[in-house]
């Protein structure tokens, strides 16, 4: 499964400045509907922050993987974000998160979003990219950057 062809450049923040973990949430949602059918914002975002409760998606590097099996969700969805700045999230390794991936997946597809989570980990798993990505000027950019290093990654595997 690429990461490409779930995330649409409209589906991409660059340089957000949001105010906590619930408002990166919020933010990230509300890109992800202008493109997807979500269902019930507020019900995507009590979804995710429940899985938050179990245990922050920051999982270091300063990489979020926000994600939820939702209700109303049709298909794997991902949107991304980027804040240079660094945010608190709660990351496991303790330090300001600077990008975020959502990943929104249908309630009876209980794998689909594990093996995305796997590739994007694997991806980001190179600092170089991981800045790049942070640096980007815009959404095409991001984009294009995240393709490259996909590919890349695929003709390794």
């Amino acid at each position: 499964m690429d990461i490409c062809e779930r995330l649409r450049e409209r589906c991409i923040a660059i340089k957000m400045n949001p105010g906590g973990k619930q408002e990166i949430l919020k933010a990230l949602v509300d890109l992800a509907a202008e493109v997807h059918n979500v269902g019930k914002r507020d019900a995507v975002v009590e979804s995710l922050m429940a899985r938050e409760a179990v245990g922050s998606t920051g999982i270091g590097n300063g990489i979020a993987l926000p994600h939820a099996r939702c209700p109303g969700i049709q298909e794997l969805i991902v949107a991304a974000a980027t804040v240079p700045e660094g945010m608190d999230y709660e990351a496991l390794d303790g330090k300001p998160v600077r990008l975020f991936f959502l990943i929104l997946s249908p309630k009876n597809a209980p794998g689909e979003h594990l093996k995305l989570m796997a590739k994007i980990t694997r991806i980001l798993g190179q600092q170089t990219i991981r800045e790049d990505l942070i640096k980007a000027p815009d959404e095409s950019s991001f984009w294009s950057i995240l393709y490259d290093a996909e590919q890349a990654v695929g003709a390794s595997h």
